[in-house]
């Protein structure tokens, strides 16, 4: 863990205020003013150029897709409360290992064991595109492979899921050109982030330093 990782929402607050106090950095609409106009002061990073944008694109082409769709049904083995987590992976283990050697009898194990309204559909959940489901289930029903049921159980927030694609449309690329400022954008926000986490490790370790020492700031 970072050392500005570590600390509390209200000791990086802290911490901020102690330094804009330092430098005299005031404003009129209060505390959070004031970090804001400290931070505007103290930091600052290089805007992102058109081979850094080009890299990124050409990094992550599944980010700049349109019309990228999956014909899915799943089966989910919720995690609640109170739920044996290892009995429930194991029931979810030996129906995945029963519907790859008999994949029709889909719909019928999803209306016995699914944890999601879908199970009385046999499981259907219809056709979803990018966006439409959390980060983790999305992943396995974009990844390029064959049709059918999947391998492997997909683990999300809500549990297990035995996942079937029905139907894969891989959607055509955008044009660098219509998303460079878009992926400028980005690009500049995480970087003042990294420089922000920066920033407050500074401060925190300045904070620590003994009195009369003489410490370099990571950030200027």
């Amino acid at each position: 863990m970072n050392q500005d990782e570590s600390l509390t929402l209200a000791g990086v607050r802290d911490l901020l205020l102690a330094r804009a106090d330092e430098l005299g950095v005031e404003a009129p609409d209060g505390p959070d003013g004031v970090i804001e106009r400290l931070l505007a002061r103290e930091i600052r990073v290089p805007e992102s150029d058109d081979d850094a944008c080009r890299r990124f694109y050409d990094a992550n082409p599944h980010r700049f897709v349109v019309d990228q769709w999956v014909d899915a049904a799943h089966i989910l083995f919720a995690v609640t409360p109170g739920a044996h987590v290892q009995a429930l992976i194991r029931q979810a283990e030996r129906t995945l290992a029963s519907l790859q050697a008999e994949p029709a009898e889909f719909g019928r194990c999803a209306q016995e064991f699914s944890n999601c309204p879908s199970g009385q559909k046999g499981g259907d959940i219809g056709r979803l595109r990018r966006g439409d489901s959390v980060p983790e289930f999305e992943q396995a029903l974009f990844t390029q492979g064959p049709l059918g049921v999947l391998p492997e159980l997909v683990r999300t927030r809500y549990g297990m899921h035995i996942v079937r694609v029905d139907r894969r449309e891989a959607g055509r690329p955008v044009p660098l050109e219509a998303v460079l400022e878009r992926i400028r954008t980005e690009l500049a926000g995480a970087s003042w982030e990294a420089a922000a986490r920066q920033y407050v490790a500074w401060l925190q370790r300045r904070s620590e330093v003994p009195r009369g020492a003489v410490v370099s700031p990571l950030v200027q």
